[in-house]
């Protein structure tokens, strides 16, 4: 009887009426190793079950390989922009156009950006973040062939300003630039 209720590594067996049988990870052993980890891990890796979406736009913003064009072909496989930050790296190589280098820093996100000092940046300036989902996202901007995936907003945007325009500039422009 003794020997029946050893596990493998020598330990016994929880429930001395039943042989070992493999854990679920549902135990409360496990759960406590579980939440050690996350407790270890990056706030930004703790917080991502309640990321909403403005959140994850933002992140993914923040990559270097990933721009407009590419996150619409992977919302259309993934729907959801939080989808796309927990996606495996073989199921991000599954959508057109992405390669290992861009699979690999969507996977990584958590080492590249610092979500939590971005959100907190926009909150110090006083300004906000807009999404395509957001209803005051310009439309004229939702037609063009790659819209931002981010707009920071300073000020208030109002229904009079679809009609607006906005002049970009660049902190270091070319010597063509300069000519222009």
């Amino acid at each position: 009887r003794d020997a029946a209720l050893r596990r493998p590594d020598g330990e016994y067996a929880r429930g001395a009426d039943r042989p070992y049988q493999k854990c679920s990870g549902a135990c409360a052993k496990h759960r406590n190793q579980i939440d050690r980890r996350l407790a270890q891990a990056p706030l930004h890796r703790r917080v991502l079950h309640s990321m909403n979406s403005t959140e994850a736009c933002i992140a993914l913003n923040m990559l270097p390989t990933v721009g407009p064009v590419r996150l619409r072909k992977l919302l259309q496989v993934f729907e959801r922009p939080e989808r796309v930050l927990t996606a495996k790296r073989s199921e991000l190589r599954t959508v057109e156009g992405i390669g290992n280098e861009v699979a690999d820093q969507i996977s990584g996100w958590e080492s590249i950006v610092d979500l939590p000092a971005e959100l907190q940046r926009v909150k110090d300036f006083g300004a906000t973040t807009l999404t395509q989902d957001s209803p005051l996202y310009p439309r004229s901007l939702r037609e063009i062939h790659a819209p931002p995936i981010v707009l920071y907003v300073w000020g208030e945007v109002q229904e009079r300003d679809q009609h607006a325009i906005a002049v970009i500039g660049s902190r270091k422009t070319t010597h063509y630039g300069g000519e222009c």
